[in-house]
């Protein structure tokens, strides 16, 4: 892989922009999404904070050149315009970790749930323009914790995983909100 140039700041909280219905389903995602919000906020118990990148390399196809973050969108379980103090979403981590020569390695996947349905699927999934572009899924630890280095070793890479993006609306568990599985992978370098 290239080198790797960060553009400074962020994108700020992905607004959504689905159309919703009239059903009760439909009419109760906005106020479900401040209870969550208002409820986790208040509690302090989700720790990740969840960001949509997009890398772009330099050299015309992914891991050739300088890759540039061109955007960075907060994902988060309001998506209410304005946003509101977004609240994250829940992270159920099916991580294992694996021995290998250069140390311990995390394998396997996290699940997103009681993401705000007021997203778009083509939102949460997008289509990259070109092969020069990916899209990331980054989770970060929201307490800022530093490895002995000063960086945020909580700084994780994540790619759309098996199934895709769905709606989990109805059934005993229903959080009547977005579920995506992600799967770990391989940051820009």
């Amino acid at each position: 892989m290239g080198d790797v140039a960060v553009r400074s700041g962020s994108g700020g909280v992905m607004p959504g922009t689905a159309v919703l219905g009239t059903s009760i389903v439909d009419r109760l995602v906005v106020p479900a999404d401040l209870v969550r919000t208002k409820a986790h906020n208040a509690a302090g118990d989700r720790i990740w904070r969840v960001y949509l990148e997009a890398w772009t390399w330099a050299g015309g196809e992914e891991g050739s050149g300088v890759a540039t973050r061109t955007s960075r969108v907060e994902i988060t379980n309001d998506a209410t315009v304005p946003p509101t103090a977004g609240g994250a979403p829940a992270v159920r981590d099916r991580r294992a970790r694996r021995l290998e020569p250069q140390g311990m390695d995390e394998v396997g996947s996290v699940v997103l749930r009681e993401v705000s349905r007021t997203y778009r699927e083509s939102e949460l999934a997008p289509t990259p323009a070109s092969d020069a572009v990916r899209y990331f899924y980054v989770l970060e630890d929201s307490r800022g914790t530093p490895d002995t280095a000063g960086t945020n070793q909580a700084r994780r890479y994540f790619v759309l995983g098996d199934p895709p993006p769905y709606q989990d609306i109805d059934g005993e568990d229903s959080d009547n909100a977005w579920v995506i599985t992600l799967r770990r992978a391989q940051g820009p370098t």
